[in-house]
């Protein structure tokens, strides 16, 4: 355990914890990647954690609404997210929100928190620490901009929207941190598909998201990881929040795209070339946020737990006509996600899969082990046999009946990016 704070009338100590939100996380993609050697820090964290599957919402897909109720612990009829469109007709972001997110939660039970890039965080709300909201990569989508000058690198505009970070002035700190996608050079994107010269030079003239070109798909996706990413390792090296959380949706995109480079042989069409530049992008964005995984575990304190969590799963899809250019998909049989948890005070159960979980357990579960009561009006529970004997011998659970006595409900506001966030869920498949 690291450090001491009394919180309420008891000194408890301070457990220091990172987690990591990987939209589509599956173990169909892991489990071969760990028996082929190629995810050593998943490895790592399977070995001397537990894992499972991550039961998911069976009555959506909606990312905004799953990773809500994974930070609430609450069904959407009681945090009030319910789709990636408002009723009236804007993105869904934090002020549509009925109760308290983990955040906040953890906040107001003495812990700073550094939180970066989840779905429907903006405006950002008042933390005690750190909060980046989405649309900090929300102009990652697209390197022409009328607000920004046509400039590819200015992305001052968002300098002039309120509330992107909080405390506001973060994003000053920030901004020299974001990378448009030509300033990643080929070599990094060679990591995750294959490029001769030729088309190396077409990929460098996508300058915005279209649905039916799927390298336009990767290339932003990819630089918004990337760039989320470098704002966790500095919150994480600079502020030292003690529990960090960073969102990643490349996985998500990239599985809905391009499955059908990864078994061709279910899909019609798919050249030659195709199979040979986009066969094992699926796999090599794997271990991209494997590296990622490493990178945060060697600048977290020792000590630090670590909790990898997804949304939900992923499964190959065949459709015809408009609908074929999903080959991955989530919406139909809603398969499970992931869950790794390694830490002090949890179970090595390397040869076991936790089963029975569910996405509304993850936040009883972490206040659980941080020390602080779980709600009873959460729908979700702790979940108690990932946690050692000794561990559960010296923390006794508390219960407190809701967290929502003293939350201020906001009016709810359209985002001034909330033109080009229905263009990115419209490019992406997400609405139509």
């Amino acid at each position: 355990m690291s450090g001491c704070e009394w919180l309420g009338s008891k000194k408890i100590k301070k457990q220091k914890l990172v987690i990591v939100g990987i939209d589509a996380g599956t173990w169909k993609i892991i489990l071969p990647l760990l028996r082929e050697g190629r995810l050593p820090n998943f490895q790592a964290l399977m070995e001397r954690g537990s894992s499972g599957y991550l039961a998911t919402l069976k009555t959506t897909s909606a990312s905004p609404v799953l990773w809500t109720s994974i930070l609430t612990g609450k069904l959407p009829e009681k945090h009030g997210i319910k789709g990636y469109i408002s009723v009236r007709g804007f993105p869904v972001n934090s002020t549509m929100r009925k109760v308290k997110d983990l955040a906040e939660i953890l906040s107001d039970g003495g812990y700073t928190v550094g939180f970066v890039g989840f779905w429907a965080s903006w405006p950002a709300q008042k933390v005690r620490g750190w909060l980046v909201s989405d649309l900090v990569s929300l102009g990652r989508f697209k390197d022409s901009q009328a607000s920004a000058n046509w400039y590819v690198d200015d992305y001052s505009y968002l300098l002039k929207i309120k509330k992107v970070t909080y405390p506001e002035d973060l994003l000053k700190e920030l901004y020299p941190l974001l990378l448009s996608p030509h300033q990643i050079p080929r070599e990094f994107y060679q990591r995750v598909c294959e490029f001769n010269d030729r088309e190396w030079e077409e990929f460098q003239k996508i300058h915005w998201v279209s649905r039916t070109d799927f390298e336009s798909l990767l290339k932003y996706s990819i630089v918004s990881d990337l760039n989320f990413q470098r704002i966790a390792l500095y919150l994480l090296k600079e502020k030292k929040p003690e529990v960090l959380a960073v969102y990643f949706e490349g996985p998500d995109i990239i599985e809905h795209f391009f499955w059908r480079y990864m078994e061709p042989e279910y899909f019609s069409g798919v050249s030659e070339r195709e199979k040979e530049r986009f066969g094992e992008t699926i796999r090599n964005y794997y271990q991209v946020i494997d590296d990622y995984i490493g990178e945060l575990r060697a600048s977290a304190e020792p000590g630090t737990a670590f909790l990898i969590i997804s949304d939900h799963g992923m499964e190959r899809v065949i459709k015809e006509g408009s609908e074929a250019l999903h080959s991955g998909s989530h919406a139909q049989k809603h398969p499970d996600g992931i869950m790794i948890f390694s830490g002090p005070g949890i179970k090595a159960q390397r040869d076991k899969m936790v089963q029975g979980a569910s996405l509304l357990d993850i936040t009883p579960t972490i206040l659980y082990y941080l020390g602080l009561p779980v709600a009873e009006d959460m729908d979700g529970e702790v979940l108690m046999e990932l946690f050692t004997e000794e561990f559960l011998k010296s923390h006794p659970l508390k219960l407190i009946p809701t967290y929502e006595k003293k939350r201020k409900r906001i009016k709810e506001q359209a985002s001034p990016l909330d033109s080009e966030m229905v263009k990115k869920l419209r490019a992406l498949g997400y609405i139509h």
